[in-house]
């Protein structure tokens, strides 16, 4: 069973699928190693969802509240400004408690350095995790992305 990296030292850091350091030749410290293919915590273990995540767009954020359950951002429509939502929810996260993780599976080096270059800039990237699977990896390794 493949097994990835989890706890604290990964925040701020960009890695593989793995769990594997794409951002230095630094290890991942890592508190322990989960199993990648594991059951999900039941509904009666998780946390209950008081406030919706405020993406700092008013349009969204209006909506979201009115409709009382959070949006979906589907990826499987291109051209529509999903990576420019994420970003923005990512930064404005920057004076919450929220860990985000983004994950890019199968783009361009240089359209996920600008992502990773804008959280940087604006937003908390010590409270982030980046997992990059670029187009010239393995298909297995963006399927374990997913």
């Amino acid at each position: 069973m493949v097994e990835v990296p989890v706890g604290p030292g990964l925040l701020g850091r960009v890695v593989d699928p793995l769990g594997r350091p794409l951002d230095s030749d630094e290890p991942v410290p890592a508190e322990m190693h989960l199993p990648i293919e594991r059951p999900a915590p039941s509904i009666i273990d998780r946390d209950l969802v008081a406030q919706p995540v405020a993406t700092g767009i008013l349009p969204i954020d209006a909506f979201v509240r009115h409709r009382a359950r959070p949006a979906r951002v589907d990826h499987r429509r291109p051209g529509d400004g999903k990576t420019s939502i994420a970003i923005d929810t990512i930064v404005n996260q920057k004076h919450s408690d929220m860990i985000c993780v983004y994950v890019a599976i199968g783009q361009r080096a240089t359209a996920v350095q600008r992502v990773i270059d804008a959280v940087r800039r604006h937003g908390a990237p010590e409270r982030c995790v980046f997992v990059v699977a670029p187009a010239a990896a393995s298909p297995g390794l963006q399927w374990i992305a997913r």
